[in-house]
């Protein structure tokens, strides 16, 4: 999993909840990684599923919950630094068929090594589709998240 997700993460514990916060979920991970992660380092997912299931502990509310909120505040970061690649998608549909076909590629190009979740979308009618994602990672509850983050 990219290192943005997880700098991201860590500045979102920090803006919400503060540095000693952070910093406190980290030690209490013992993460091989040490909680340093740069942009465009890969790391292992588990280690955003630790850090989630102790901030949870801390805060005695539902690792789920937590997972799904970070994944909305995670849709604006990614709407402001990517907006370029959204522009053309003047609807929620648009948007997420570009994300199955396109946005996804362009991550694998630039990052071989990537493991990107597969996006299809079902559409129902002029009024509903379904957005069916598909990953070898336990994350569906980011991606909720960042559907609401859409939506919203």
């Amino acid at each position: 999993m990219k290192g943005f997700i997880f700098r991201e993460f860590i500045e979102y514990v920090e803006s919400q909840f503060g540095l000693a916060m952070a910093d406190k979920i980290i030690e209490q991970a013992q993460l091989k990684s040490a909680g340093a992660y740069t942009n465009i380092g890969t790391y292992d997912y588990q280690e955003i599923i630790a850090l989630v299931k102790i901030l949870a502990q801390e805060l005695n509310t539902e690792a789920d919950q937590l997972t799904k909120i970070f994944g909305k505040h995670l849709f604006g970061v990614l709407v402001n630094s990517h907006k370029n690649m959204i522009d053309d998608c003047p609807t929620l549909l648009s948007l997420f068929q570009k994300l199955g076909r396109t946005i996804h590629q362009e991550v694998k190009k630039i990052y071989d090594q990537a493991e990107v979740p597969e996006v299809n979308v079902e559409i129902i009618s002029d009024q509903q589709f379904f957005v069916i994602y598909q990953s070898k990672r336990p994350l569906a509850n980011l991606a909720h998240g960042l559907i609401e983050g859409a939506i919203s």
